[in-house]
């Protein structure tokens, strides 16, 4: 069955099977059906979450983009390893995406930002001295704060 909403003889929307679509589309490929909000807690890769604090994470879906929020608190006392965190939904295949973010810390002072690789559920933290495979470390926002705000597409 389709729900029809018509303006001035001229067809706006229609809800059916598929979902939400707008205009006179009838593509199923173009239908809006999914959308979420939501609170997550990250797992952080490579190393003990307690050395993290979470002090908010929210997320939005809307068909296949979401866009997520964070603050992190790391410990002074952190790990060696590769800053990153988990994603609420995996990026999507054969894409990847670059995320901004700021940070409290004052050494090293190198801009970085977050990378999500092609069909991954994590973030991973890289330094802005040209694109490598080296992440920044927990070491690294030892004692700092880390805003971060991007979208992406997820599978």
């Amino acid at each position: 069955d389709n729900m029809l909403f018509m303006t001035s003889n001229t067809q706006r929307l229609r809800i059916d099977s598929d979902g939400l679509k707008f205009g006179s589309d009838t593509a199923a490929a173009n239908a809006l059906d999914d959308y979420e909000e939501g609170t997550s807690t990250p797992d952080f890769a490579n190393a003990d979450n307690s050395i993290v604090t979470v002090n908010h994470y929210h997320y939005t879906k809307v068909g296949r983009l979401v866009h997520f929020e964070a603050k992190f608190t790391v410990g002074s006392n952190s790990d060696g390893s590769g800053f990153g965190f988990s994603l609420p939904f995996n990026q999507a295949g054969s894409r990847e995406t670059v995320i901004p973010a700021i940070s409290t810390r004052s050494s090293p002072n190198n801009p970085f930002s977050f990378v999500i690789n092609a069909n991954q559920s994590y973030a991973y933290a890289h330094a802005l001295q040209g694109y490598s495979g080296t992440n920044v470390e927990y070491q690294d926002f030892a004692g700092s704060v880390i805003l971060i705000s991007g979208t992406y597409e997820a599978n």
